[in-house]
C-alpha cells in the first residue's frame, strides 16, 4: 500500500506523491527528529530499575503528593456511587468500579512566536447500577470517545476537525464480545447536541494485531459524519512496538473522502520513559486528489515521581501543499495526570493506546 501512495499519480492532479521521493526538506526534517532521540541519550538510557521517585523530593512532601491523589481517586469514586444511589441504595463491589479521570494541559509553540495554552479533561464515570454497561462522561476540549485505550490519532485532519467543546454524554454497550462491542452515544456539548453509534471490532494475525472501529454520528450543528479507522500493529521485539493506521473520513457538509495513513514506531525504555516516531500523512479528495499535509513528529514521555503523573515533549513539523511544503515547525509541553486508571501493559501504561 505504500509503495501506491508513494508512486500512483491520479488523473489530473500534480505530482505531489512524488515528494516523499526527492524533497531534501523532508528527509532533513525526519533525521532531525530522530536524532532528538539520541541527544537526550543520558536521560533515555537509563536502567529499567529506575526508582519512581526524585530524591530530590523530601519524604515528607512524597506524603503530601500520595495522599492528594489517593483523596481524588477516592473522591472519583465516591461520586460514581453517589450517582449510581439514586437508582439504587445497595453498595456495590468497590472492584466493578471503572470510573477514571484524565487531565492535561498542554503548551503549544510555534515557529513564528505564537504561544497556545490548552487545558482539557475528561471524567468518565462507570454506572452499573443503571446498567453494567452504562458510562457517564464529562469532558472539556477532549472527544468523548477517547476510551483511555483508543489509540487515538494524532493526524493533522484530526486536529483540524477537532471539537473544542465543554458537555457531558451517556453511553451505553449493546453487546461486549471478547472481541468486539457495540455502543451508543448520547450528548450535549456547547456547541451540539449529538448522537451515535460506534462499533469496535479486535482480530489476531498471527504476530499481527489488528482493530476495526466504525463510528458513526450526528451533530445538530454539521450534521452526519462517519469515521473508518483500521489499526495493524506488531511488537518487533519486547521494546519496541510497530503501528500503521488507516482512516477514511465522510462529512456531510464537506465534499471527497479525506483518508489519512500513518506510521508510528514506541520504543519503551524503562518502567518511567518511553519515546515514539511518528510519520501521518493526511489526503484530499476534492476538488483534486493530493496529499495535503505530511506531518513528523516525535514525542518524549516520562513519569513525574509517580505513575500517574506524567509529561510529553513533542517537536513537529509539518510540510502543507497550500504551503508549497514549506517547513513549519512548532513545540508541544504536556502535563498529564490519570485518576483511577488500571494499570495495563507496559509499553502500552507509558503512552496510553
Amino acid at each position: 500500500m505504500l509503495d501506491y501512495f508513494l508512486t500512483h499519480q491520479p488523473p489530473g492532479t500534480h505530482s505531489s506523491h512524488s515528494f516523499f521521493l526527492w524533497n531534501p526538506d523532508f528527509f532533513r526534517a525526519f533525521m532531525v527528529l530522530i536524532s532528538i532521540a539520541f541527544v537526550t541519550a543520558p536521560g533515555l538510557s537509563a536502567s529499567t530499575n529506575d526508582p519512581n521517585v526524585n530524591d530530590s523530593i523530601s519524604a515528607e512532601e512524597q506524603t503530601i503528593i500520595d495522599d492528594v491523589h489517593k483523596v481524588a481517586s477516592e473522591t472519583l469514586f465516591d461520586t460514581a456511587e453517589w450517582f449510581d444511589s439514586f437508582f439504587d441504595d445497595t453498595r456495590y463491589d468497590a472492584e466493578l468500579n471503572k470510573s477514571r479521570a484524565k487531565l492535561k494541559l498542554s503548551t503549544k509553540i510555534t515557529d513564528d512566536g505564537d504561544i497556545d495554552i490548552s487545558p482539557r479533561f475528561q471524567w468518565r464515570i462507570h454506572l452499573p447500577k443503571i446498567s453494567r454497561k452504562t458510562n457517564l462522561i464529562l469532558f472539556g476540549s477532549e472527544d468523548d470517545d477517547d476510551d483511555f485505550g483508543s489509540g487515538t490519532n494524532d493526524s493533522p485532519s484530526d486536529e483540524d476537525r477537532s471539537r473544542d467543546d465543554f458537555g457531558a454524554a451517556i453511553q451505553q454497550f449493546f453487546k461486549i464480545g471478547e472481541k468486539y462491542n457495540i455502543s451508543g452515544t448520547f450528548g450535549l456539548s456547547s456547541s451540539a447536541v449529538y448522537t451515535g453509534l460506534r462499533y469496535r471490532y479486535y482480530l489476531d494475525l498471527g504476530p499481527w494485531q489488528s482493530r476495526i472501529v466504525e463510528r458513526l454520528r450526528y451533530y445538530t450543528d454539521d450534521g452526519w459524519e462517519n469515521t473508518l479507522s483500521l489499526d495493524l500493529e506488531r511488537h518487533i521485539s519486547s521494546n519496541w512496538l510497530f503501528r500503521s493506521t488507516a482512516s477514511l473520513n465522510w462529512y456531510e457538509n464537506e465534499d471527497g473522502l479525506p483518508y489519512d495513513l500513518s506510521f508510528n514506531f514506541y520504543r519503551f525504555i524503562s518502567e518511567r520513559r518511553a519515546l515514539a516516531l511518528e510519520w501521518y500523512n493526511s489526503f484530499e479528495t476534492r476538488p483534486t486528489h493530493e496529499l495535503a499535509d505530511i506531518q513528523l513528529q516525535f514525542r518524549y514521555r516520562q513519569r513525574l515521581h509517580r505513575k500517574w503523573l506524567l509529561y510529553e515533549i513533542k517537536p513537529r513539523v509539518n510540510f502543507r501543499e497550500e504551503n508549497d511544503r514549506d517547513p513549519e515547525f512548532s513545540l508541544y509541553f504536556i502535563l498529564e495526570a490519570k485518576f483511577g486508571r488500571e494499570e495495563g501493559k507496559r509499553i502500552r501504561n507509558v503512552f496510553h493506546f
